[in-house]
C-alpha cells in the first residue's frame, strides 16, 4: 500500500513538472486561414468555407497583443484557431484587449470580413 502511494506521488510530481515545463516554453499562437468564398456542394451554397485556403503565418502573441498582416484583397472569410484562450478584434488597425471577443482555446471559428479593405485581426491573451 505504501509503495502504491509513493509511486502515485512520484507520478504526480513528474506530471506537474512536465506540465509546468511545457506551459513555460509554449508560445501563444493564433492560426489564420483566409478564404474567398463560401463552400458549395452540388451547386448549392453550404455553411462551410471553400477550400483551398490561403494560410498565413501564425501570430505569436506570447509577449503582447499583435496584428496579423492585412488579409488578401479577395478574402471574405477567415478561420481562426488558437492554442490558448484569447481575445480578437478585426479592423484596419485593430489592437485587441482582454475586453474584446473571446475565442476559446482549440475551437475553430469562422468570421466574415469585408474584401478589399485591408482588414487585419489583432489577438491578445485572455486567461
Amino acid at each position: 500500500m505504501k509503495i502504491t502511494r509513493v509511486v502515485a506521488a512520484i507520478c504526480l510530481a513528474l506530471f506537474s513538472f512536465l506540465l509546468d515545463a511545457a506551459s513555460a516554453s509554449a508560445a501563444d499562437l493564433l492560426y489564420i486561414s483566409e478564404y474567398t468564398a463560401p463552400g458549395t456542394s452540388r451547386g448549392t451554397t453550404v455553411q462551410i468555407a471553400q477550400e483551398s485556403s490561403l494560410d498565413q503565418v501564425t501570430a505569436d502573441f506570447t509577449a503582447a497583443a499583435v496584428q496579423s498582416a492585412a488579409f488578401a484583397s479577395t478574402t471574405n472569410i477567415v478561420r481562426l484557431i488558437c492554442n490558448v484562450q484569447c481575445s480578437v478584434l478585426f479592423g484596419t488597425n485593430p489592437t485587441a484587449t482582454a475586453n474584446n471577443k473571446v475565442l476559446p482555446a482549440l475551437v475553430p471559428e469562422y468570421f466574415a470580413v469585408p474584401a478589399g479593405q485591408s482588414f487585419k485581426v489583432s489577438v491578445h491573451t485572455n486567461p
